[in-house]
This record gives structure tokens, C-alpha cells and sequence, in this order.
């Protein structure tokens, strides 16, 4: 197994589980989170809570995407290698490097 050099892993957008709390402060169930970071910094543009379901059919980060566009993020540098955007509305979303 190959491990990836830092800079590959700052480059690489995750999904990592979030802690949702439900009512009462209690904890509850662990949604899926789309992180949209900068390619070479690693800073985060943009998180999305996603579901199980999205993120197995392949439709997690179009959803990301589409709604980051909508809150009119700004996802210039973001790293987008490997993502299905096909079909994505992304009118007026700011990309540039």
C-alpha cells in the first residue's frame, strides 16, 4: 500500500463524519460532511452535510458544489479532481485560480 506525500494529502477533498446533537444535547447520528479545501493550502472554502445515500451514489460533492454556489462561497484554488459535476447548476460560481 502506497501512502500519499503531504502534499497530495492537503490537495485531497475529504468526507469526514460530523457529530450532530439532537434534541436535548443528546448525541445522535454521525452525517457524512463534504469538505471543499484550497488545493495547495488545505484551507476550508466550504463544508456540506451530506447523507449516506448521496455519498455512496457518487452526488455528495455536486450537492456540495451546487450549494456552496448558492451561498455564493468563493472556491477559487478549490480541488475538484474527481468530481461528477455532470448535471451540476453551477451559474455564478466563482472558481477562478
Amino acid at each position: 500500500m502506497t501512502e500519499n506525500t503531504p502534499q497530495q494529502e492537503t490537495m485531497m477533498t475529504e468526507n469526514t463524519p460530523q457529530l450532530i446533537k439532537a434534541a436535548g444535547g443528546a448525541r445522535g447520528l454521525q452525517m457524512p460532511t463534504v469538505t471543499i479545501r484550497r488545493r495547495w493550502t488545505a484551507d476550508v472554502l466550504y463544508e456540506h452535510q451530506t447523507t449516506d445515500e448521496r455519498q455512496a451514489s457518487g452526488l455528495a460533492m455536486r450537492d456540495a458544489l451546487e450549494a456552496a454556489t448558492k451561498a455564493r462561497a468563493n472556491l477559487a484554488g478549490a480541488y475538484l479532481a474527481g468530481a461528477n459535476l455532470a448535471g451540476a447548476y453551477l451559474a455564478g460560481a466563482y472558481l477562478d485560480d
